[in-house]
């Protein structure tokens, strides 16, 4: 187990999560990235970037005011590292996976290679938001598709993926109305819980990492969260099978769970799925967004950064 410890100290060493359009905000002040983002000078690691124009010099920043249900831009993805790497980008509109324009096709995911120490750029169109603020996500996964068994590989999945928020907004600011529901709780954090943690028992540190599995089974989880902030906090949760998102259980039709938790409270959500009918490894992962819906801007030209997503290890689920 020590030397699992190592592996994943080592790896979250490397992987230096790197957002350029989150770099540049503060009291309407753009830093000087030039020589950052010289190619030769691309640290190990994954990073997005957002822009209003394609060659980089206008930045989209975390609010944005749309038209006619439409916001566009331009997309960079980083790869630092000496090897080449795949990478698969979605969107979310309010916690909802959507079909968007990306690297010149229309669909629900993404995927691009990139070479060693290199980035590329695309435009992006996401169509159809409604009136009101909207929470808008880009989701980058690193090394999608490595179907690897190993528990060291898996330990370190909940680290490849990297995340940009926007507010979207179309006409006037209205919030969307959200049922908040009720975490099973315990009355004080767990350190071993962390962000995010899927596995078989409530509070418990046990990872669940790969499991064989029979054709069309209900698997039954728990995903576990806590609240490690100074006051209560509201989450949003979604989980994504092979990519694409599934209901929080089998048995209805909630594909986004809102909950909220108290300041050093820890929850718990029971879920479920149905195993998929083709062979193979399959793979599960759960994310959890923090302060859905809230103003990123809270003053001129300042923004919270407060809001996170997280990603759960990628459950390996090979099917016999």
């Amino acid at each position: 187990m020590d030397k699992i410890y190592l592996f994943i100290f080592l790896i979250i060493s490397c992987l230096v999560i790197i957002c350029t359009g989150y770099i540049i905000y503060n009291n309407n002040t753009k830093m000087d990235t030039t020589n950052f983002w010289n190619i030769n000078n691309l640290p190990d690691g994954f990073g997005t970037g957002y822009f209003a124009t394609p060659n980089g010099s206008i930045p989209l920043y975390p609010t944005q005011y749309i038209q006619n249900g439409t916001f566009k831009g331009y997309f960079e993805v980083m790869n630092g590292f000496p090897q080449r790497y795949q990478f698969l980008v979605m969107a979310l509109v309010n916690y909802k996976v959507v079909p968007f324009y990306y690297n010149g096709t229309i669909n629900s995911t993404h995927v691009v290679e990139l070479d060693p120490k290199s980035t590329d750029t695309y435009a992006f169109n996401i169509t159809d938001i409604p009136d009101g603020l909207n929470d808008v996500y880009f989701l980058v996964f690193l090394d999608p598709f490595n179907n690897s068994s190993s528990d060291d590989y898996r330990l370190t999945t909940e680290h490849l993926m990297t995340d940009v928020r926007f507010n979207v907004i179309q006409g006037e600011a209205n919030k969307p109305n959200i049922n908040l529901s009720n975490f099973t709780k315990q009355s004080e954090s767990s350190n071993s819980i962390g962000d995010i943690l899927v596995n078989k028992n409530y509070f418990n540190s046990t990872f669940w990492l790969y499991q064989n599995v029979t054709k069309n089974d209900t698997i039954n989880y728990n995903i576990n969260t806590q609240n490690d902030e100074n006051k209560s906090r509201t989450f949003a949760v979604i989980q994504l099978l092979d990519y694409n998102q599934i209901p929080i259980n089998n048995n209805n039709s909630e594909y986004v769970y809102y909950g909220s938790l108290n300041k050093s409270e820890a929850g718990s959500i029971n879920a479920s799925l149905i195993v998929p009918n083709s062979s193979g490894l399959h793979q599960l992962a759960v994310i959890i967004f923090t302060h859905p819906y809230e103003n990123l801007e809270i003053s001129p030209g300042n923004y919270d950064y407060s809001a996170i997503a997280e990603s759960s290890i990628r459950i390996g689920l090979n099917v016999t």
